[in-house]
């Protein structure tokens, strides 16, 4: 049982569901699993471990017992339990902090599956979340490389440079492309340079190539 955390709470309103469900998990993930109010949960520093919280009264209320649980007990994993299983749900989940979840249609033993999972740093989801989940990730990335632009002062034409430059390309292809003379491009490279806070010219592509998404960031 290595592969799991060493404590799990269950967080609910309803002690009949909460503690029917601690008894089954106890059992099959042989370990204590422990019932806790909102009230609790939020008052008491547990050890770090799996906090299960329940979903099946109202969402709302759900996502924002896991934002707080996530602030109070960050190394712990948090698991929501009866979540409806769409992308808009489950990236909300993921910004506030969550680690998992278990679709109200989901049996026992897929929940504790996803316990498990969630204790060897794994997420349970089908390939459509994944996706969602992927896309977002890009978006984030693509909307840190355009704020880092638009905070650097950087020219309409120092921007198209900028994309340029990281693609490795030499002043005189960046000249031809933008139909620019070579001393030009050189000068424009400064400018960038020093609006990047670049020491080089190879600083600079290595400050653009570590913003992701940054083609995509600029062409937008």
């Amino acid at each position: 049982m290595g592969d799991i955390s060493t404590k799990t709470v269950i967080v609910c309103e309803s002690r009949l569901w909460g503690e029917s469900l601690a008894y089954i998990l106890s059992h099959r993930l042989g370990q204590t699993v422990d019932l806790a109010s909102r009230t609790e949960i939020e008052s008491t520093m547990f050890p770090p471990g799996t906090i299960l919280v329940d979903f099946s009264a109202k969402a709302e209320t759900g996502f924002d017992l896991v934002a707080s649980i996530g602030a109070r007990h960050r190394n712990s994993k948090i698991i929501a339990v009866g979540l409806s299983e769409s992308a808009p749900n489950v990236l909300r989940l993921a910004e506030i902090g969550a680690h998992g979840y278990v679709p109200p249609t989901s049996s026992i033993e897929d929940l504790v599956d996803v316990v498990r999972a969630a204790g060897r740093g794994e997420i349970r989801c089908s390939s459509q979340i994944t996706f969602a989940l992927f896309l977002r990730l890009q978006q984030l990335a693509q909307k840190g490389a355009a704020d880092t632009l638009a905070t650097s002062g950087l020219t309409v034409r120092e921007v198209e440079v900028t994309r340029l430059l990281s693609e490795d390309l030499s002043n005189k292809e960046i000249a031809n492309i933008l139909c620019l003379s070579v001393h030009t491009v050189k000068n424009h490279v400064h400018s960038i340079l020093k609006k990047l806070g670049a020491s080089s010219r190879v600083a600079a592509k290595r400050r653009l190539i570590s913003l992701p998404g940054l083609g995509r960031a600029i062409a937008s």
